[in-house]
């Protein structure tokens, strides 16, 4: 158990990796404030084989991040030849968790959360409760068409452009939000989330703020199946803010 923390870093304040080859079970992350963050506020990647599994995060909040949350599998295989297995990346929640003015003053850039798991490997049981973002915005709808391509990077920064201005989801089976809010300061014409390849991701009683010219706030991708129960997409959001 980590608790009671206040943490600043140029990097990630809360990081699993990147060098990751044993397994991470049962950690508990609660009552952190995180000041800054050059990286990702919250990150857990596994890169050379790590099973990632029952990590919980209670009662955070941070600012000033280039990345609020940022979750991927990769196969980076940094082990001997011959004895690579591709990792997983499973059962991890967030709860009441808010994250503001989401800009890395270190890179002048922004990006939003990112849930990234590999073709037949998806990142699953992953579950948000009162979580709530508030990010730069100021994006145009013509960056929804971007389709990033398959990687095995481990660092936000070299992901790429992300068409959702604040979460995107790649290869994941069962995701859940329940009554979480996502906005942003700046109109952005984004998506707020887009899902592609996901199975079972369902949005229960969030709000999601939309641009003036944004066609859906959600889009699902290549059989993406998504479902918004009792959605607010188009409330004001002066009744519920950030």
């Amino acid at each position: 158990t980590v608790r009671n923390c206040y943490l600043a870093s140029g990097c990630n304040p809360l990081q699993f990796g990147t060098e990751t080859v044993g397994s991470f079970k049962n950690i508990r992350f609660e009552n952190i404030t995180i000041r800054r963050a050059g990286k990702a506020g919250i990150s857990i990647t596994s890169n050379d084989g790590s099973v990632i599994d029952g990590i919980s995060y209670k009662d955070i909040r941070m600012e000033k991040t280039f990345v609020p949350i940022f979750i991927k599998l990769s196969d980076v295989a940094r082990v001997p030849e011959g004895t690579y297995k591709r990792g997983a990346i499973r059962n991890i929640t967030f709860e009441n968790v808010i994250a503001a003015d989401c800009f890395s003053y270190f890179k002048n850039r922004q990006m939003p959360s990112v849930i990234w798991g590999k073709p037949g490997s998806p990142i699953e049981n992953i579950k948000f409760t009162n979580v709530r973002i508030t990010e730069k915005g100021g994006h145009p709808a013509s960056e929804t068409s971007l389709n990033p391509e398959e990687n095995d990077e481990r660092f936000p920064r070299k992901v790429g452009l992300i068409p959702a201005y604040a979460c995107y989801l790649r290869h994941v089976k069962n995701i859940c939000f329940t009554d979480c809010s996502f906005g942003f300061e700046k109109n952005d014409d984004r998506p707020a989330i887009v899902v592609d390849d996901g199975i079972d991701v369902v949005l229960k009683q969030c709000y999601l703020q939309e641009g003036s010219n944004c066609d859906s706030v959600i889009v699902s991708r290549n059989g993406a199946t998504v479902s918004d129960i009792h959605g607010k997409a188009k409330d004001n959001p002066k009744e519920k803010p950030l």
